[in-house]
Formats: structure tokens, C-alpha cells, sequence
């Protein structure tokens, strides 16, 4: 199914649970989040800065980013896991 809005679907979700506290009233905090993206879209990604630094939550975030697989050969290995941590904004 393409263009009926599962991407702008999942962005909606997320926006919002990025501000959403949990807890009781006098220990309020945020909700931890893991977020999947099956495309590995990156410009989803970048689409969601915005909103992350927004909630106050670039601290917390972590990307995890395996490049693109090829499958040429069988004797292919699995490049390095690369991890990117983004810098706190103050």
C-alpha cells in the first residue's frame, strides 16, 4: 500500500508521545521510546529532530544504523554496527 499515510501515520504517534508524561502527579516524567524504522528512511529520521529537540529529549536519543546489506556473494559479511550520538543542546 502506497501513499495511504503509514508514515505520516507513525509520525503523529511519535510527536505526541514524545511530550507525553506518565507517572503521578508528583513524579510526572517522560515515556521511554524505541522507535523501528523498517525502510531504514533517514529522512524520516531528520524529520523528527525537530520534535525531539523540541520535548528536550536530544540528551536521550541514540541512532543505531546498519548500512544497507549486499547480497552478491554468500561469502558477504555484515558490515560494522555504526552508533551516532548527537550532541546536547542546552
Amino acid at each position: 500500500m502506497t501513499g495511504s499515510g503509514k508514515t505520516t501515520l507513525l509520525r503523529n504517534i511519535i510527536t505526541q508521545d514524545l511530550m507525553w508524561l506518565v507517572g503521578p502527579a508528583g513524579d510526572r516524567r517522560k515515556i521511554p521510546m524505541v522507535i523501528f524504522d523498517g525502510k531504514g528512511d533517514l529522512e524520516f529520521f531528520h524529520s523528527l529532530l525537530p520534535y525531539i529537540h523540541r520535548a528536550g529529549r536530544m540528551g536521550d536519543l541514540r541512532l543505531l544504523n546498519r548500512p544497507a546489506l549486499s547480497c552478491r556473494s554468500s561469502t558477504t559479511r555484515l558490515p560494522p554496527k555504526t552508533t551516532t550520538t548527537w550532541p546536547r543542546y542546552r
